[in-house]
């Protein structure tokens, strides 16, 4: 026993040193960097909070760790960071299992080595970024243990070794930190507690606090006065026409800027779930016979079919196309429908029925289909914000952050709970392309210096 616990911690502690060392191909980078870095040089840690909760964001949390971490500390964010990741990995397995493997906390980090470089580079290694994303992210996830218990394994009693009021705090520090993860994780307490009532489960009195401490952080989040003086700002700096543009422009703007991030920038994550998906129901066989599974299996050969053929078939990809026309004078006159409309729509129609088919067949087969079916509308919810922001084009990828991990939270469910991976050679096999992603981005980064924007 004694061996067999030292050999774990020898393997948690050979993942941190892997992180650990890829953290010192990061730098500060001009901008946001370097601005908090001075900003204990401008204002006492009081004056700084009560500046950017009043002039610019309610995101207090990550603006307190920056006036710290940023202000030559770096060494320590260094070390933090990927204790995160890990607190990020072991909270996935915890909250799908119950309990925590080594092979599981391996798998996570491989799932999560699946999303895109300009995602992990600016959401998960950039300092600030870090910050603002990742360790909210992970702080939010911690703290779903205890209700991910109730609800799935019927436990009041989470953890013995650590008192409910540390997942209380990880919850509050976690929903002043990020608008997409505070409306995550107070969205997903209020259905775990609807989930309960309908349960006929007893629900502790400790949990209505838990859950009323994170929506109350995350109105104050949302009520901070520098929100309105920041959206003031990035209108004038990003979208000047963004105040004329009406509810249906913002939904068109939206859609298309939607569409293009979840199948090209997060490609990967879909055909990675695709992938498992198709294969769990080819294993399975009676589900194998279910007409849906053999039409979706037939959409993803199409879509693996189009990859191999290159440019040819980018007109699954080319969302951009539908600006050059004009929608409303085209469906106005439907009997006169152009080629060029149809050619603009077919990505649009194909991967909506693509990705309407993955989650009905993802939520088919999972034991805990509401919790499934949680994720994928958090997980489109957290990037639909966007939609009314006027850094929808100027935020970059770390806004795919949220929604990121929630996809690998699908992918890491999937795989634990049908066992697809439990053999040496799958995991093995499964960690080719995570392993070329975050070896290819760091060598980016050793080659031209660090750059969270890839």
């Amino acid at each position: 026993m004694y061996i067999f616990q030292r050999s774990k911690l020898s393997l948690i502690f050979l993942l941190f040193l892997i992180l650990y060392g890829i953290h010192f191909a990061v730098s500060p980078y001009p901008g946001d960097d370097l601005f908090y870095k001075t900003a204990s040089q401008n204002y006492s840690i009081l004056e700084w909070i009560q500046f950017r909760y009043f002039e610019w964001s309610g995101r207090l949390i990550p603006d307190i760790l920056s006036y710290y971490l940023l202000d030559g500390k770096l060494w320590i964010w260094r070390i933090l960071n990927p204790l995160i990741i890990l607190l990020l990995a072991y909270s996935i397995v915890r909250i799908i299992k119950g309990h925590v493997s080594t092979k599981y906390l391996v798998l996570v980090i491989l799932t999560l080595g699946y999303i895109h470089q300009g995602v992990l580079s600016s959401g998960f290694f950039w300092v600030t970024g870090s910050l603002n994303y990742l360790w909210p992210i992970a702080l939010g996830l911690f703290a779903m243990i205890p209700l991910a218990d109730k609800v799935f394994r019927d436990k009041n009693n989470s953890d013995a070794r650590l008192p409910f009021i540390i997942f209380i705090f990880c919850g509050f520090l976690a929903s002043i930190s990020n608008e997409q993860v505070a409306l995550c994780i107070s969205c997903f307490s209020i259905a775990a507690h609807i989930c309960l009532f309908f349960q006929h489960k007893h629900q502790e009195t400790k949990f209505f606090i838990f859950t009323g401490i994170m929506v109350m952080g995350t109105i104050i989040l949302l009520i901070s006065p520098g929100n309105q003086v920041r959206l003031e700002s990035e209108i004038a700096s990003w979208y000047p026409e963004f105040n004329d543009l009406s509810f249906l422009n913002h939904l068109y703007v939206g859609v298309v800027w939607f569409f293009d991030k979840m199948f090209n920038e997060m490609r990967i994550l879909v055909f990675t779930l695709a992938a498992i998906t198709v294969t769990g129901y080819l294993l399975d066989s009676e589900l194998r016979k279910l007409w849906l599974s053999k039409f979706f299996a037939l959409l993803f050969a199409i879509v693996l079919g189009a990859l191999f053929l290159g440019n040819e078939m980018n007109l699954f990809y080319n969302f951009s196309k539908i600006n050059s026309i004009n929608i409303t004078t085209n469906f106005a006159y439907l009997w006169e429908v152009k080629y060029s409309l149809i050619i603009a729509l077919i990505p649009y129609l194909f991967w909506s029925a693509f990705s309407v088919i993955l989650i009905i067949l993802v939520v088919r087969k999972s034991e805990n289909r509401f919790f499934i079916l949680l994720c994928f509308l958090a997980l489109i919810a957290s990037i639909a914000v966007m939609f009314f922001s006027p850094t929808i084009y100027a935020s970059g990828r770390r806004v795919l952050t949220v929604g990121s991990v929630l996809f690998s939270v699908i992918i890491v469910y999937f795989l634990i709970k049908h066992k697809m991976l439990d053999n040496k050679l799958g995991l093995l096999g499964y960690s080719i392309i995570p392993i070329i992603n975050l070896i290819s981005m760091t060598a980016k980064w050793l080659a031209w210096g660090f750059k969270p924007f890839l």
